[in-house]
């Protein structure tokens, strides 16, 4: 895997994996692109694509956008 977005899912998969020995589940969604602050909080339309992968995952997936790259 090559770029920051795959090393995003290399770090969501280690979060993934790390956690389930302490009995937690996590879904992790991976997106990539620009994101804005407003008001001191990251926002704007990348934001809410990652959060609906995110919603779309199980638990313990990873699910990454078409715009993440995975080698």
């Amino acid at each position: 895997m090559g770029g920051l977005a795959a090393t995003g899912a290399r770090c969501a998969k280690a979060i993934v994996e790390g956690v389930r020995s302490l009995g937690i589940e996590v879904r992790v969604g991976v997106h990539t692109g620009e994101c804005e602050i407003a008001d001191g909080k990251v926002a704007g339309v990348t934001v809410v694509i990652g959060s609906r992968i995110a919603s779309l995952a199980g638990p313990p997936e990873v699910l990454v956008s078409r715009t993440v790259r995975i080698w």
